[in-house]
């Protein structure tokens, strides 16, 4: 099994391999919000330990109910619900995006001085076997939902963009 260095958690070939071997599940896309500006003010060593956290805790939630979780990108994890429902999902992303706002894991931003704590964004949304020969396009796909859910607004934060009936094309 490829696990990833950082966080433990299995790498994005193991993502393609469980795909592979599924039904159409639903998923859940995590991104830790901004992560980049962590980096620039504080260095690898504070952003590495972010993502160390916030792996954990999505670990820890998924684990809980029985879901894998990959890590599929720096600051990105996703969490295959395999049998589970469109309303599970959503309430698995917004538990998951209360837990690490609860966590209050420091993170000021000298671009925003309101923020002081690290705040994760989701995607829900339906995946197939082809998600995982089409990571990088997906990976856009994400980004762009998440972007949309906060509706051009960079300072928003915590934001599930719900996608779950509105399946992307490399999803088929």
């Amino acid at each position: 099994m490829r696990i990833d260095g950082l966080t433990g958690l299995p790498t994005r070939e193991e993502l393609a391999l469980l795909l592979a071997a599924s039904t159409t599940p639903f998923a859940v896309f995590f991104d830790i919000d901004a992560l980049v500006q962590l980096t620039h003010m504080c260095g690898y060593l504070s952003s590495d330990d972010a993502i160390i956290r916030v792996a954990r805790i999505v670990r820890d939630r998924a684990a809980a109910l029985g879901y894998p979780v990959f890590r599929i990108g720096g600051d990105e994890f996703l969490v295959v619900l395999e049998g589970g429902t469109h309303s599970q999902a959503r309430a698995f992303a917004r538990s998951v995006l209360t837990t690490v706002s609860t966590a209050r894991i420091e993170y000021c931003r000298f671009d925003d001085p309101s923020r002081d704590h690290l705040a994760l964004n989701a995607v829900v949304c339906r995946v197939s076997p082809r998600l995982g020969s089409h990571l990088a396009e997906a990976h856009d796909w994400f980004a762009d939902q998440i972007w949309k859910a906060k509706q051009g607004d960079v300072h928003r934060f915590g934001v599930v963009a719900d996608a779950g009936e509105g399946v992307p094309p490399w999803a088929f």
